[in-house]
């Protein structure tokens, strides 16, 4: 059965916080705007309440400015995290800037070049005027090359500071898990993929307050470190923590099998 065809039923927060419509629980998103309701909020950038749509570089972007945002604004309350955000969002106007500067200028050298070619053979230059005349569009073209380096610096250093981003709203989140949470449920959360997941979990395990449990059918549970408190099993672990995953997305694919119900071995990183 279509959206169009059910019968609305409005949510507990009665209308889009985007355009203002009748939310319906039988739909993840708006009907009239189509935007999901959790990913709007107030830009950091703009301060405009917008939504966030998905982006190649930023991952995620504003739709009214373009600034690169996370999947839910809960998740860029804190400043180091919007200060990352920022930054890769200077770089990566900076870095389209250059792109597009190095093109036009690389293109303007080529044909230029291409003319004083001709122009030489017709009227018979000198190879000493022709050289002397080319050298303007060689600069030109040496400037292009450098600025398009400039632009592949630019975009590593976007990666980073988006991954930092990441790394910073992760931690955030296991803070909401005390008993620990697994990499699927944190990439459903942050609408990552999980092989990005375990890379920023990977770098979170070297640092002295995040400790990572291995259970006995081979699950890694990561959590804040705060003594010794007793594991949990994964399953129960998002029902207390009252966070669904999205239906997209079967328990089965984000937690694993379930876990065994002897008891658990610690082993801390």
């Amino acid at each position: 059965m279509s959206d169009e065809s059910r019968p609305v039923r409005l949510s507990l927060a009665g209308i889009c916080p985007l355009c203002g419509a009748q939310l319906d629980l039988n739909s993840a998103a708006c009907r009239r705007c189509g935007v999901a309701p959790k990913r709007v909020g107030l830009c950091i950038h703009c301060k405009s309440t917008s939504s966030v749509r998905p982006q190649a570089e930023l991952g995620w972007i504003c739709e009214v400015c373009g600034g690169a945002r996370l999947a839910h604004p809960a998740f860029e309350e804190a400043a180091t995290v919007q200060a990352h955000l920022a930054a890769a969002t200077r770089d990566h106007r900076s870095a389209r800037l250059l792109r597009a500067t190095s093109g036009f200028a690389a293109a303007f050298a080529g044909v230029t070049l291409l003319i004083l070619v001709a122009l030489g053979a017709v009227f018979s230059l000198r190879a000493t005027t022709q050289i002397t005349i080319a050298i303007v569009p060689t600069l030109i073209a040496v400037a292009a090359l450098i600025s398009f380096a400039r632009a592949r610096m630019l975009r590593s250093r976007i990666a980073l500071e988006i991954e930092q981003a990441q790394v910073g709203a992760m931690v955030k989140l296991l803070a909401d898990f005390p008993q620990g949470a697994v990499a699927a449920q944190l990439a459903s959360l942050l609408q990552i993929s999980h092989a990005r997941a375990e890379q920023l979990l990977t770098h979170l395990n070297v640092r002295d307050d995040i400790q990572s449990v291995v259970a006995e059918d081979g699950q890694l549970l990561f959590r804040i470190r705060h003594g010794d408190a007793p594991v949990l099993d994964a399953l129960e672990l998002a029902a207390a923590s009252h966070l669904r995953l999205p239906e997209e997305i079967s328990p089965q694919a984000a937690v694993g099998e379930e876990l065994s119900e002897q008891p658990t071995t610690d082993k801390v990183r």
